[in-house]
């Protein structure tokens, strides 16, 4: 029925029988639908007739372990927009790096006694936050909609000619103004510039000028160009202006970025963030390439 509103659904990965009752329970005590499998293999299997909103995965399972799930799943755009968090006994730093080096949205370990409310609390800010990405996501849907769908860019193998990087800050008397960017001899339906406008303008009015002075990332779809856009914005202190700051962005369009890639481009653009800060130079051209050759080369996963 249009307009009904289902609750999220969360999937639960977990071999622990015991722990995945005990959790479902939890879930469905607080208004959530819950799908479980036991290891990596099945929940693909599952994925196949169920999308679910966010997922729960344990890391040690037999047949697929939870990394080699989290990277299969990243590198699927059926399934590579939905947030994903580790939820496992393993505490270690070396366990917990690992996690977070591939791009997890969180890792959660395992407590005794079970904390509730930390694994509602981060449930309910991940849904928050991809709400916020697909009302953008609508917005940005709505700028473009006298553009006529263009034919993909995306070729059997990604370009760099088809990657752009761009860097906009919130000018206090122009508004949104995208600064620079690279390549310079780019092709597109639509002026890069319109597009930065558009993409600052759907992200503050979304989430507000105070919370897009706050560092944070998003991976968007822009169906009328077929392009993905990873967009990370920022603020420049600024005593001489309103509210003390200057919002900035940095944005990567491309042919398509999966969920697992846009984590790892918001680590390049953290390792630039406090030159910006600074107001220092800063190589928008190597910057760029960080992230083509990031783009170029296919994922791939490593037991250690």
């Amino acid at each position: 029925m249009e307009g009904f509103n289902l609750p999220p659904l969360v999937f639960v990965v977990d071999k622990d029988s015991k722990f995945s009752s005990m959790l479902k329970s939890t879930l469905e005590k607080n208004g959530y639908e819950v799908l479980t499998a036991s290891d990596g293999l099945k929940a693909i299997n599952m994925l196949k007739e169920h999308i679910p909103d966010i997922i729960l995965s344990e890391i040690l399972m037999p047949n697929m372990n939870g990394y080699e799930f989290f990277l299969t799943i990243s590198n699927d755009p059926r399934f590579s927009h939905i947030p994903f968090i580790f939820l496992t006994d393993l505490s270690s730093p070396a366990n917990i790096s690992w996690g977070k080096a591939l791009g997890a949205d969180d890792y959660l370990v395992k407590k005794k006694p079970f904390e509730e409310k930390d694994i509602l609390a981060i449930i309910a800010g991940k849904l928050a936050r991809t709400r916020k990405r697909e009302l953008i996501n609508k917005e940005v849907e709505k700028m473009f909609s006298y553009i006529n769908p263009v034919e993909s860019m995306a070729t059997p193998l990604k370009q760099k000619s088809l990657i752009i990087l761009f860097y906009g800050i919130w000018d206090e008397k122009l508004g949104p103004c995208v600064k620079r960017y690279f390549p310079k001899n780019i092709d597109l339906p639509v002026a890069l510039e319109n597009i930065g406008f558009q993409l600052f303008n759907c992200i503050s009015s979304i989430y507000g000028q105070g919370e897009i002075k706050k560092a944070q990332g998003l991976l968007l779809n822009i169906e009328n160009i077929n392009s993905d856009c990873y967009v990370f914005f920022d603020s420049l202190s600024d005593s001489k202006v309103r509210g003390h700051a200057h919002p900035y962005m940095l944005g990567v369009l491309a042919p398509k970025i999966n969920y697992l890639e846009s984590l790892q481009i918001n680590k390049i653009f953290q390792e630039v963030a406090p030159q910006i800060k600074a107001k220092m130079d800063w190589d928008l051209e190597d910057t760029w390439g960080k992230v083509a050759n990031l783009l170029l080369t296919p994922s791939t996963f490593t037991e250690t």
